[in-house]
């Protein structure tokens, strides 16, 4: 990973003045100014609330957001080539249940750093999943409300995370705000004619950009966003796919979004690919790259599917990664 020498340049417009005018969102405005006055403090201090986990990273306020979560058969949505044996011996290994499928949680989060709000994925589309479609309930209960959110930042187009663009409820709270995907991952599900095999997830992608519209920006892999937000080359799960940085005053923590989807067999077996990987041979490669840098920068970690709020350290052990959990924090 490199992350650009420079930011983008400043522009002084706010977003819905740049809307207005005709100007658009091109990737050279994607950093927003400071505000001169930081917005209220929607959670404030005081005990975590219904669906969401609030912590600090440096003078970063964090929010971590449940939209839910959904089930599917642990063998074989990740465990790629193993055979049967190797799977369930690994199964019991994690304490699995036998025959349990696998209990995915879908998570996003929500940073407020310099005086500007970001929410990083948007949920499940609606009507996705049954237990899905919680997202603005819980941005409701964290404090947040209309003209909140400064800015969007999708990790990809899959439907567990670009879905919840369609939710009138999500819609209200994000209003006018800028959506940013990367510019692989716009080109891939609207224009390359290869994923047509992927029929349903390309509807869903292209749905996502359509409802985007004009406030759809393009940025790089490696895009400074903001000051203390930046995004991660995570590819392979899909080729435009990122993880998402956030560091302030000498503090970071590293959002893994789809790096891992089934922790109990992904992180001790990392070579065991997921389904939903669009090149599987990349986004193992990915998967042991990013997590061999999580463990030698001792970084903090979360992901779009860890156990909520899915916050630990990693280390290593024979051959994958052991997860150690960070203290709860009331």
């Amino acid at each position: 990973m490199q992350t650009p020498a420079h930011p983008s340049p400043i522009h002084s417009l706010t977003r819905r003045q740049a809307l207005a005018t005709g100007l658009g969102l091109a990737a050279s405005a994607l950093v927003l100014p400071a505000a001169a006055a930081a917005p209220r403090a929607p959670g404030g201090e005081g005990s975590q609330g219904r669906g969401f986990y609030r912590f600090r990273v440096g003078e970063a306020e964090v929010y971590l957001l449940s939209d839910g979560f959904f089930e599917m058969p642990a063998r074989p949505s990740f465990t790629g080539d193993a055979t049967v044996e190797d799977a369930e011996a690994q199964l019991r290994a994690a304490f699995w249940p036998a025959g349990r499928p696998a209990l995915l949680d879908v998570q996003a989060l929500l940073v407020r750093l310099g005086g500007r709000t970001f929410l990083v994925d948007t949920g499940n589309l609606p009507g996705g999943a049954p237990s899905t479609g919680r997202l603005a309930e819980h941005l409701g209960h964290a404090g947040f409300g209309p003209a909140d959110i400064d800015g969007v930042i999708l990790t990809h187009l899959h439907s567990d995370h670009a879905g919840g663009l369609e939710d009138p409820g999500l819609s209200r709270l994000i209003g006018d705000a800028p959506v940013l995907v990367t510019a692989p991952e716009r080109r891939h599900w609207a224009e390359d004619s290869r994923v047509s095999a992927r029929a349903r997830a390309t509807t869903v992608a292209r749905q996502a950009i359509a409802t985007a519209g004009a406030r759809l920006a393009e940025v790089a892999l490696d895009e400074r966003v903001a000051p203390g937000i930046t995004l991660v080359p995570a590819v392979g799960h899909t080729p435009g796919h990122v993880a998402v940085r956030v560091e302030s005053a000498g503090e970071t923590l590293l959002f893994i979004s789809d790096c891992v989807h089934f922790a109990p067999l992904q992180l001790p077996r990392p070579e065991w690919s997921s389904a939903f990987d669009v090149d599987r041979v990349a986004a193992v490669a990915t998967r042991r790259a990013l997590l061999d840098q999580v463990v030698a920068e001792r970084l903090l970690i979360t992901g779009s599917h860890l156990p909520f709020p899915g916050l630990c350290h990693l280390r290593r052990s024979e051959g994958g990664y052991l997860a150690v959990p960070a203290p709860w924090r009331w």
